[in-house]
């Protein structure tokens, strides 16, 4: 009687620690996944899609976002065509994936993801940050599947002769286990989608996001050669860069001088193929699809009208045989 109760007791203290294992590991995936995991390589990414419609709207996070930061923006497009938003190697409900992480490699697994949920395009891509280098360097890998690009405050090429990545001292941290993780720690902008904000805290405290963010600070430059291209032109495409018009520099002699370079690469980005359209978010920082997302939702919407009226069926393939 008394070893039977003991063993119970036991149990139940199992039971408990056990939960609290799980609770420290992270959100509960079948309680919180917003979409569905599917197989790429030897790790898993999520990805959720809404609406139907084509062309597939994709949105794509920037370096330490999250997919979910999309949600709000998606459910609207969503009424109008298909959206859909997913998470890199690492991050939010996704499996760690293999290091580098570069926009080439998130490139190559967001088409094998495409792949596995049976999503075939043509592809509208509406890209944040260090997203926008793996939209390009994706559009420059798989031309004929994108029928429109929207770029919002997106990274340059060129950008690290102005504004340079301490490689090193990433790398360095990556090598000795991540001791940068409180430099990381997570700040959730203003237009945040107010459901998501507490689950995605807990999952950019996660190690694995703190791996794969440091990867991809520390391969940011092998990044950067991706999206270029090897100088190789740029697909015809209808293409729209939406730029901050709220200063994030400080109002120094300095600053200023880094928010003009910022802007001239902006203007550079909407050079990319012929027709392309730069828009100025007036309000907004960094994060211009969180401080304005009308002006996000209403370009990408109008972008992918653009997208329809040019290429119906046929993607990108009709946008390179234009004169």
């Amino acid at each position: 009687m008394f070893k039977s109760s003991c063993l119970r007791v036991l149990c139940a203290l199992f039971v408990l620690v056990a939960s609290a294992i799980s609770a420290a590991d992270g959100p509960s995936q079948r309680q919180d996944l917003p979409g569905q995991l599917f197989r790429v390589g030897d790790h898993r990414l999520h990805l959720y899609c809404a609406g139907t419609g084509s062309p597939t709207v994709i949105f794509e996070s920037g370096l330490g976002g999250l997919g979910i930061e999309w949600m709000d923006l998606l459910q609207r497009v969503a009424l109008t065509s298909r959206a859909c938003l997913y998470d890199r190697a690492g991050y939010g409900w996704s499996e760690p994936g293999p290091l580098p992480r570069t926009a080439g490699r998130a490139a190559d697994e967001l088409s094998a993801l495409l792949a596995a949920a049976r999503i075939d395009g043509p592809l509208l891509l509406v890209a944040h940050s260090f997203g926008g280098y793996v939209a390009q360097t994706y559009v420059r890998r798989h031309p004929e599947r994108v029928a429109g690009l929207v770029l919002v405050e997106s990274s340059h090429p060129a950008q690290l002769a102005s504004f340079p990545v301490r490689r090193g001292h990433y790398c360095e941290a990556l090598a000795r286990g991540y001791p940068l993780r409180m430099d990381l720690r997570p700040r959730l902008a203003a237009g945040y989608p107010a459901a998501w904000r507490d689950v995605s805290l807990q999952l950019l405290l996660a190690d694995k996001t703190a791996r794969a963010q440091l990867s991809e600070l520390c391969n940011y430059a092998a990044s950067a050669s991706d999206a270029a291209g090897d100088d190789a032109p740029f697909p015809a495409l209808p293409l729209v860069v939406i730029s901050r018009g709220r200063a994030e520099f400080p109002a120094t002699p300095r600053g200023d001088a880094l928010e003009r370079a910022w802007a001239a690469l902006q203007r550079e980005l909407s050079l990319l193929t012929r027709g392309g359209l730069q828009q100025v978010a007036r309000d907004s920082g960094h994060h211009a699809h969180l401080d304005q997302p009308d002006l996000v939702v209403e370009t990408a919407l109008s972008t992918l009208l653009l997208a329809r009226h040019a290429a119906p069926t046929a993607g990108q393939a009709q946008f390179a045989s234009d004169p």
